[in-house]
């Protein structure tokens, strides 16, 4: 709860022992240190891309959106995938 009034982080956290904390890029290394300072410890902390929108693709098209993805990841070359693609 402190985190987020510290700063504009958001906090998901279900009743496991880990939560997920978000906030702007440029908010990341504040963020950290205050759950450092509070006990906490970052199993992992990374820069995402969480689109604010979503698209649908037109009639037909979902498969071959969601193969073209699937064919990007697989590359051996590519890190990662960001895409605003519906659920």
């Amino acid at each position: 709860q402190d985190v987020e009034e510290d700063s504009a982080a958001h906090l998901e956290a279900d009743d496991g022992p880990c939560a997920a904390v978000f906030c702007e890029p440029n908010e990341l290394a504040a963020v950290r240190a205050t759950l450092s300072a509070r006990g906490f410890e970052a199993s992992e902390a990374a820069i995402l891309f969480v689109p604010s929108t979503t698209a649908e693709p037109a009639a037909g098209l979902r498969e071959a959106a969601e193969s073209a993805l699937l064919a990007l990841e697989e590359m051996e070359d590519v890190e990662g995938i960001w895409h605003n693609l519906a659920p």
